[in-house]
């Protein structure tokens, strides 16, 4: 047997080999992966809703939460991108952990933002309650402000009056003391 010949019926045998695994659906198509990385994602973290608002707690547990589980994920598909070298179809392999990655970083993320956005939007609720507290206690001392100021205006008014009526009879006192000038009688016309 001619060996040219035979490496030609191995080298079809090989491409039959590849088509018939295609054919038979080995690897999902694009779609597939998708829906497989989707439904992966929505069962990662299915305790937190990154949509419904969550009290500072539970925000703070979901931040922890994230945290542990992206490690986790991290370390698996690190031995996973290993296992995809062992195999046949590699870049399908590497395709399908990237888009679960992806859709798995997604549910993560959004996790994440929704828990920070719960911990802004208490932190500025307790921000503003104490700004109101420190606006109450001010008008209250800007009430008692202008009742002290009040109290002033109108001691000062009768230290003032008093000081006018003392300053009268002063006057009326020294009047009455100096003698009264003798009224020299007119001088004749020259």
């Amino acid at each position: 047997m001619n060996p040219g010949a035979r490496r030609g019926r191995e080298r079809s045998g090989a491409a039959l080999l590849a088509c018939a695994l295609l054919a038979l659906g080995l690897g999902a198509g694009p779609s597939g992966v998708r829906a497989d990385a989707d439904a992966q994602a929505a069962a990662t973290l299915p305790q937190f809703d990154p949509a419904a608002p969550m009290d500072p707690d539970t925000a703070r547990q979901a931040l922890a939460a994230v945290r542990d589980e992206r490690q986790r994920q991290q370390a698996r598909w690190a031995l996973e991108g290993f296992d995809c070298y062992q195999q046949f179809l590699l870049n399908r392999c590497l395709a399908n952990l990237k888009a679960q990655r992806i859709a798995i970083e997604r549910r993560l993320n959004a996790i994440q933002v929704g828990a920070q956005q719960s911990l802004r939007e208490d932190a500025a609720l307790r921000r503003n309650e104490r700004e109101a507290q420190r606006l109450a206690a001010e008008l209250a001392n800007r009430d008692s402000d202008e009742q002290i100021r009040a109290a002033n205006r109108q001691a000062w008014e009768e230290r003032q009056a008093a000081a006018r009526a003392s300053e009268q009879r002063r006057r009326d006192e020294a009047a009455r003391r100096t003698p009264a000038a003798p009224v020299s009688p007119p001088k004749p016309p020259s």
